[in-house]
């Protein structure tokens, strides 16, 4: 069992709940401010995250989460972690207890 505050980065959050997320406008000037287009280009309406920038559509998965090998495991690797949304920031919230689908507990 890992410690608490300690993300085993196994990616669980990201597969589930990656695609059903809103950017809050604290996100979308953030991004404008660092010249981020392309993060800029994916978002819709109200805010909604992710959209394929070509065709508007909305994804069903974070285009920004990859694996990368560690060990004999897959690590998941958030591509944007230093300016990813508040959302996935701020998971796991009190009403997910502050313990995530992956099983570590975060304490504020």
């Amino acid at each position: 069992m890992k410690p608490p505050n300690e993300c085993s980065a196994c990616g669980i959050c990201c597969d589930l709940y990656g695609f059903t997320l809103a950017a809050e406008a604290e996100d979308v000037e953030r991004w404008q401010a660092e010249g981020r287009g392309d993060l800029l280009a994916m978002v819709g309406e109200d805010g909604l995250l992710w959209l394929n920038p070509s065709t508007g559509e909305h994804l069903d998965h974070c285009p920004h989460l990859g694996r990368v090998k560690n060990g004999g495991s897959l690590r998941a690797l958030c591509s944007i972690h230093d300016t990813k949304p508040l959302i996935c920031r701020g998971y796991p919230t009190e009403l997910h207890g502050r313990k995530c689908v992956g099983g570590c507990t975060f304490i504020p």
